[in-house]
């Protein structure tokens, strides 16, 4: 089975991936409309440019491609190419997750391997693996996200039916990837 997952990254994130501007939505409008609902124009009116980057994982040759939207120039190449299980090298890559860590000066992406049963992350800027962690629950992962405000990862496992919670980035890197919360275990039972 091959599929792909993408993500847009907007330019104003990766031009400004030193600063942490976590108080902006660049998602939401404001109005002076005294209406109880909102307008529809404050909805789905997001920056984006020509000059966003489009983050594709490219499972079946296990990478992870960034192409600039406008140009469909490719930026760079996440992960060796190689479907093993060392460092940097990507089993079947699906879901994947940009985020800014206080612990880390430029942008991470966080990627599931299908087949590697583990969460990598690598350093989005310099294509450098950073860090990986793995649990038994963690059964051909599909679906990746970051809580904005704790940090933690969610992870979706496909095969376990388990959506899985781990501790993101801190201070002590030994600490990436602990888990901290099974949701759904129930003995294959959906969550």
């Amino acid at each position: 089975r091959y599929s792909c997952h993408i993500t847009l990254i907007p330019k104003h994130m990766f031009q400004n991936n030193n600063s942490n501007n976590n108080n902006t939505n660049p998602t939401t409008a404001s109005s002076s409309s005294s209406s109880a609902l909102p307008q529809k124009q404050q909805y789905l009116q997001p920056p984006f440019s020509n000059d966003d980057i489009l983050v594709i994982s490219d499972n079946a040759n296990g990478r992870i491609v960034l192409i600039e939207k406008g140009s469909g120039r490719v930026k760079s190449i996440i992960g060796t190419g190689i479907a093993g299980n060392q460092p940097g090298e990507l089993h079947c890559p699906i879901g994947n997750a940009v985020f800014k860590s206080p612990f880390h000066p430029n942008l991470i992406i966080l990627i599931c391997e299908n087949s590697g049963n583990r969460v990598q992350s690598f350093d989005i800027t310099t294509g450098q693996h950073i860090n990986q962690f793995t649990h038994p629950k963690i059964q051909y992962p599909w679906g990746i996200a970051v809580n904005k405000i704790s940090g933690h990862i969610i992870v979706n496992n496909n095969k376990s039916n388990v959506i899985s919670i781990h501790t993101g980035y801190t201070s002590d890197p030994s600490e990436f990837g602990g888990l901290i919360k099974l949701v759904g275990d129930n003995d294959g039972q959906k969550p």
